[in-house]
């Protein structure tokens, strides 16, 4: 039983007359049914980020004495700020991979101060360091079976990669999780360049777990505050991942969000108008399997797309010069500028 699952059944229960008295609210519901809900709640300050043992006690920093503001827990508000860790089962095939049912919630952050990396991981990565010791025992009726337990990769947009790998963020120095290109700063509009030229000219080094596990250490034996090739300090994943190559990318907010909107306002600018009807009729005689409720048609509104039309705007893309349908050489080569 979901929520909405839940309140479907309700519902139903309401519409029922009977003299049985029964459950009105989901609470009562669950405990009717026998639902439990396991979870742990670890209080923190939200100012000195020190744990504290119930919600009611009052930390001893400055400012632990104030009075926390109910909003944050009844309304939402600007300053609320919320990070949550969800995890999926790797070895379940797509599309059944990203099934609710196979998404598990593993932690969530409520707060109106950021968290730090071994606040939101630290007793997460504990756990799972158990149970890749010992396994996972599970009870398939007969008998228990023993699962062993591995982590294959991790994924977070910019702000969140920087959070849990305690790298430098997207906007400073050696922001790079894949190799040491210091990057350029550009006087003009005040941020961290990352040129292909420079790359192939520095030929950067590539970062490794071993290269992340010694700038730790001079993190720890300096006697003044440090960030050797970007690394603000120890993560609890490098003790489960390498975090190099098992961060990737989040392609949702890099790749779609940010870059394909870029590519798709020049090819507008660039391409005639002729050329633009051509890629609207390509993109209107995609046949799309029933289970693609969205569907990318109109070349020239690409900022009202939705997230999923980007996403199948570049599988249609890379079909067209797959398949070589280009039939304008002109056009194809507009296209691959």
């Amino acid at each position: 039983l979901d929520k909405s699952n839940t309140k479907r059944l309700l519902d139903l229960l309401n519409n029922i007359k009977s003299n049985v008295a029964l459950p009105k609210s989901d609470r009562e519901l669950w405990k009717r049914a026998g639902i439990q809900f396991t979870f742990n709640a670890n209080i923190y300050c939200s100012d000195c980020n020190r744990q504290l043992s119930k919600f009611s006690d009052k930390c001893t920093c400055p400012n632990g004495n104030q009075n926390m503001n109910t909003e944050l827990i009844l309304f939402s508000i600007p300053d609320e700020i919320r990070r949550v860790v969800f995890c999926t089962i790797a070895e379940i095939p797509p599309p059944f991979r990203e099934h609710q049912r196979n998404v598990m919630l593993f932690g969530l952050y409520h707060s109106t101060k950021g968290p730090t990396a071994d606040m939101l991981f630290g007793k997460i990565v504990n756990t799972i360091k158990r149970l890749q010791t010992h396994g996972l025992i599970i009870n398939l009726g007969i008998k228990d079976k023993l699962f062993n337990i591995n982590v294959q990769l991790i994924v977070g947009d910019l702000p969140g990669r920087s959070k849990y790998s305690l790298l430098s963020g997207h906007t400073g120095y050696f922001s790079c999780t894949r190799c040491l290109l210091k990057g350029t700063h550009c006087d003009i509009h005040r941020h961290i360049l990352y040129s292909w030229r420079e790359y192939q000219e520095t030929r950067s080094e590539p970062r490794t777990q071993e290269n992340i596990d010694y700038c730790v250490s001079l993190i720890a034996t300096s006697k003044t505050k440090i960030r050797p090739f970007g690394v603000l300090g120890e993560s609890p994943l490098s003790t489960i991942l390498s975090i190099p190559t098992q961060c990737v990318f989040d392609y949702f907010h890099v790749c779609l969000k940010i870059h394909l909107p870029v590519l798709i306002s020049q090819w507008i600018q660039l391409l005639p108008k002729v050329d633009i009807e051509k890629a609207n009729a390509y993109l209107s005689d995609i046949l799309y399997p029933h289970t693609f409720n969205r569907r990318p048609k109109n070349l020239s509104m690409f900022n009202q797309w939705k997230a999923k039309y980007d996403e199948q705007f570049t599988y249609a893309f890379f079909r067209f010069f797959n398949d070589g349908v280009a039939e304008d050489i002109s056009f194809y080569d507009r296209l691959r500028l």
